[in-house]
């Protein structure tokens, strides 16, 4: 019997961009796919197009209840052994679902990881891939002690088992109403091994709308941020049973204290701890700078640098350049530090006979409809960082065990 696959699209006020993600969904070479697109009470004109689909899609339209009340709507209509949450900016790439097939070789596998394209908001790849460095291969326990978070980019990289996703869902969609994929990425690990394809399976749009970058530069979406990292360690714990929960050890990352530092410092008197202290938090920053992911030594710098302007630049002048210092620091490690030369020099070392590097990172010429994402088929980094697993704890071990 051939294993199902599952894509999962969710989607609110993204009607410029749904249309590319439906059509990659619909567009995969392996038979067995089934797509789901969860309409989150969406205002613009999203609706309409989605129900031109008509029976190709199962279409759910919900009142608007945030991105964990669409995950859970989406896996309840999922019928697939294997569950793709695709965000509605991005897209996949033709052959994502079957290289998920064949990734999935192992029954103590739970979790499948790949490479993402870069895209900007009209369609049009830009030329790089993330990660922009090599990625450490490790299980849950290390990751989430040494970084805070499982590796991932964005949750469209990412694919689960559904029978682990039945033991972790569903979210409580108050506590989740943005960023559920750090939960699922993280018990899905906990609960055996992550396989790694060493390729781009699909391409991220980054635009001005990311959550990422609004985590920074809205002050109630960054206050939900912070309550994101002491949210994932309870839910984490509770998941993991009392014995395991008890040597489990977590570290937050960079991203989190830089919010809760801009938190403090561009709006102290709504700043949620009143026990934080500048120097303290500068502090933990240059620390997650120095030893959080690997990068080039030009993002650590940057990151360094950014950190002592966060802290230490007057507060009226900070209020003014802040979004642009953002922007700055969003772009440049995806655009710079991620750069096609550096992908060059690296790229021929994971090539296997019969592969052309230049496939996953050719610039196409702009287009209309849907984007012409070259299928993934190489291995962007070193063969040093290349593992088919992770590190994890042997599969006798398992939650509430």
């Amino acid at each position: 019997m051939r294993i199902r696959v599952s894509i999962v699209i969710r989607n609110y006020n993204y009607d410029r961009f749904v249309g590319n993600a439906v059509d990659s969904a619909l567009a995969q070479i392996y038979p067995e796919t089934d797509v789901i697109v969860v309409d989150d009470g969406s205002t613009d004109q999203s609706r309409d197009i989605l129900r031109s689909y008509g029976t190709r899609i199962r279409l759910v339209l919900q009142p608007n209840g945030g991105e964990g009340a669409a995950i859970n709507s989406g896996f309840a209509k999922a019928t697939g052994e294997w569950v793709i949450f695709l965000d509605s900016d991005d897209v996949l790439t033709p052959n994502c679902a079957s290289r998920l097939v064949d990734a999935a070789r192992s029954p103590d596998i739970t979790r499948i990881h790949w490479w993402m394209h870069l895209m900007n908001d009209a369609g049009r790849l830009t030329g790089h891939v993330q990660p922009t460095g090599p990625v450490p291969r490790l299980g849950f326990e290390e990751s989430m002690a040494r970084y805070g978070f499982m590796i991932s980019f964005s949750q469209s990289s990412n694919a689960y088992r559904r029978d682990i996703l039945a033991r972790i869902l569903p979210l409580d969609a108050g506590a989740w109403p943005r960023g559920p994929d750090i939960y699922l990425n993280a018990a899905s690990a906990a609960a055996g091994q992550t396989a790694f394809v060493d390729a781009p399976l699909g391409a991220r749009r980054v635009h001005g709308e990311n959550l990422s970058l609004q985590n920074s530069l809205v002050v109630s979406v960054n206050h939900h941020a912070l309550r994101i990292y002491p949210c994932l360690e309870t839910e984490l714990k509770t998941f993991m049973g009392p014995q395991r929960a008890a040597r489990f050890q977590m570290t937050y990352p960079f991203g989190y204290w830089r919010n809760r530092l801009a938190s403090l410092r561009l709006d102290p008197t709504r700043h949620p701890y009143p026990e934080d202290r500048r120097d303290a938090l500068v502090r933990r920053m240059l620390v997650c700078a120095t030893g959080g992911v690997p990068t080039m030594p030009a993002h650590r710098a940057l990151k360094m640098l950014g950190t002592v302007v966060l802290g230490y630049m007057p507060r009226p002048v900070l209020q003014k350049v802040y979004p642009l210092l953002v922007k700055i620091a969003r772009y440049l490690p995806l655009y710079w530090f991620g750069s096609r030369t550096a992908f060059r020099r690296t790229a021929t070392l994971g090539v296997r006979a019969g592969m052309l590097w230049r496939e996953a990172f050719q610039v196409p010429a702009p287009a209309s409809g849907r984007p012409d994402i070259p299928a993934g088929t190489v291995t962007p980094h070193n063969s040093s960082t290349v593992g088919a697993m992770s590190r994890t704890l042997p599969p006798s071990v398992r939650p509430g065990e």
